[in-house]
């Protein structure tokens, strides 16, 4: 499903592109076996007006904390690929939201993942994306609501 460049639409019409490959390398994350640990990380991307363009995401780093039901970004690789991405673009792609995996073949966002988008995710929409065994969840996070993007 993301091996080819995708333009996905928000409810309230932001279009979010995704580049071709970036979900793809997530793709050995998902949870397939049980005793499957939450992966998960950052997403690089930069505004174009009000839409979005997709061009990276981060991977678990040995710091991140991974359990059956939690992934908890505690890895400093994540910050310093957001950074190396903003220098290299002269400041136009960074960090744009982020990604983790759930134990389910339909995935929904848990009461501990809008806590935490609520405490991190601030200023511009940013998109949180949960891959899930079959399927993916995704969704623009604006000024503390979610806005849902059909796949």
């Amino acid at each position: 499903m993301w091996d080819v460049e995708k333009v996905l639409l928000a409810e309230d019409g932001t279009r979010v592109l995704i580049e071709a490959g970036v979900f793809s390398k997530l793709a050995h994350y998902r949870q397939y076996a049980s005793d499957s640990v939450e992966s998960g990380g950052i997403i690089i991307g930069e505004y174009r007006g009000s839409d979005l363009r997709i061009v990276d995401v981060s991977t678990p780093g040995n710091k991140d904390i991974q359990r059956k039901c939690f992934f908890g970004r505690r890895d400093h690789s994540h910050q310093d690929f957001a950074m190396d991405y903003w220098k290299r673009s002269s400041g136009s792609q960074s960090y744009i939201g982020d990604w983790h995996t759930h134990p389910q073949h339909t995935p929904q966002p848990s009461g501990l993942d809008i806590i935490e988008w609520q405490r991190v995710l601030t200023g511009s929409p940013m998109l949180v994306v949960i891959l899930g065994i079959q399927s993916d969840w995704l969704a623009l996070w604006r000024a503390n609501k979610l806005v849902y993007i059909s796949l």
